[in-house]
């Protein structure tokens, strides 16, 4: 069974299971969601928790946020706390992990992550500004 498991990690670009991250949830109906302080973690829970902020927030505030984290960025209901900053490196998968990534990134950040941050397990961080001007879909969140 250790085995199935750890070829489905492989296949599907993900590492070991994670804590799940850090969710605030405010407002009245807790529809405002605010991901904080985030390590990232497990590729594959990350798509999962991406498609639940999409369907049960209706914004998404994303402070520090680092590693598979990163793909909540481009959630349509997503905006960037500003100041914050947001860290991108190789999957640990290489290839199949890093085109995973790739597949939620855009505009410049996509660029800079295939020219540059995939191929180094360093972090390289941006600010929520920085990030904007990369991306100009993304958007900084309201005062």
């Amino acid at each position: 069974m250790k085995r199935v498991l750890l070829v489905l990690a492989l296949l599907t670009g993900c590492g070991p299971p994670t804590t799940p991250p850090m969710v605030e949830r405010t407002g009245n109906d807790g529809r405002t969601c605010r991901v904080f302080n985030d390590i990232g973690g497990n590729l594959l829970q990350y798509r999962v928790f991406r498609a639940e902020l999409a369907e049960t927030c209706d914004v998404v505030k994303l402070g520090e946020c680092n590693s598979a984290c990163t793909i909540l960025m481009t959630l349509p209901n997503a905006c960037l706390l500003r100041g914050r900053r947001f860290g991108f490196h190789a999957s640990t998968l290489n290839g199949a992990g890093n085109e995973a990534l790739g597949a939620h990134y855009r505009a410049g950040i996509l660029q800079r992550f295939n020219e540059d941050w995939s191929r180094s397990a360093d972090i390289q961080r941006v600010t929520a500004e920085e990030a904007v001007r990369l991306d100009p879909q993304l958007q900084l969140c309201p005062e």
